[in-house]
């Protein structure tokens, strides 16, 4: 019901409602910690740099002494839009009016609930419309995308939170890689090959910079390395090929980059496993996130003899169970034993080869 009323105010105002145009890009790094918060701006165009870093209010350490990870990570971000607010109050413009901010965070709660729009905490709810509020002020369009937090802490935003760190200044922090963070896989062949292995092979090889419409998709076999940032186009379309064409089968190999912005889109889409960054010759160490792979198998229509919701409510029930103890498992099932198996091996043969040398 509050949510109803913030939104009402809005609506009668009209102030809510923007042309979308092409607008400046702003990408913002924030993190915190139990007794600091600290952030850095960049403009790509530009190529000028802010940070900041502050303490938290006594009564914020008081109440949220213990874990409360989520609220200050969330309240960071509330806390840099804030500071443009002020700024735009006092001057009457902002470095930050009329962009699409791009924010990069190492916790997924902020990246969840800010691309749900809601969030069913009494803590968090306030702090959600008070970021919409300011956004909508400055005509700002918020992005939060997830990493890991091993890149924050390469990009220096993780010491700002923390005594020690990087001088508001900037001189230690990495921005000229942000899009780093964004990229997807590229298609080695160690992967091709893992690929080929576990869902086997004669895919044809599909990159992210280039999505492929619903109809190129449909009827053929595929091997796709969606960019997170245009991920969700790629799980929507591989779901309407493949109710256009039964044969359509895709394998999809994609970072945890961002996946709050994607996710929705692959739900119907089976995850078949992922790896470590760092764990494989498949990903290194440097790309701090995990590697997904999905899979959108070709449809098969089951015999009846297959059907276990009639095995279940047949009257030979023990005859039944003898028939389901001999049947194979389902495409998926064996893909992901063939997936452990295979990702067993590679890491096996990795682990040879440096006693080796």
């Amino acid at each position: 019901r509050s949510s109803l009323r913030w939104w009402h105010r809005f609506l009668l105002s009209g102030e809510c409602f923007y042309r979308r145009e092409k607008k400046p890009l702003i990408v913002e790094w924030t993190d915190s910690s139990g007794a600091r918060c600290g952030g850095c701006d960049v403009n790509p165009d530009v190529g000028w740099v802010s940070a900041w870093t502050a303490e938290w209010p006594k009564w914020i350490r008081d109440k949220y002494s213990h874990g409360a990870s989520n609220y200050k990570e969330l309240r960071t971000l509330l806390v840099s839009l804030q500071r443009q607010e002020a700024a735009f109050d006092t001057d009457g413009h902002c470095a930050h009016f009329g962009t699409v901010k791009l924010c990069f965070t190492d916790n997924k709660f902020v990246a969840d609930v800010l691309a749900n729009g809601a969030s069913s905490s009494s803590d968090m709810g306030p702090i959600l419309r008070a970021i919409r509020t300011v956004c909508i002020k400055l005509r700002i369009r918020l992005i939060v995308c997830h990493v890991a937090g091993k890149r924050l802490v390469e990009q220096g935003t993780d010491g700002l939170s923390r005594d020690g760190g990087p001088s508001p200044a900037g001189e230690k922090l990495l921005t000229a890689n942000w899009a780093d963070a964004l990229a997807g896989a590229a298609p080695s062949g160690v992967i091709v090959d893992f690929v080929s292995a576990v869902f086997g092979g004669g895919r044809q090889i599909a990159l992210g910079d280039r999505p492929l419409r619903m109809g190129e998709l449909a009827g053929k076999r595929w091997l796709a390395f969606p960019a997170p940032w245009s991920a969700s186009y790629w799980g929507d379309a591989a779901k309407m090929a493949a109710t256009m064409d039964l044969d359509t089968d895709i394998v999809f190999v994609i970072p945890s980059r961002a996946e709050s912005q994607w996710a929705r889109s692959f739900r119907r889409i089976h995850k078949i496993g992922f790896v470590r960054a760092g764990t494989s010759p498949l990903w290194r160490l440097g790309e701090h996130e995990s590697l997904n792979f999905y899979w959108l198998p070709r449809y098969r229509v089951r015999p009846p003899s297959e059907d276990r919701y009639f095995w279940k409510h047949a009257d030979d029930v023990s005859s039944l169970h003898r028939m389901a103890a001999v049947l194979s498992p389902s495409p998926v099932t064996s893909a992901v034993s063939r997936f452990v198996r295979e990702l067993a091996s590679v890491q096996a043969a990795t682990s040879d080869d440096d006693d080796v040398g």
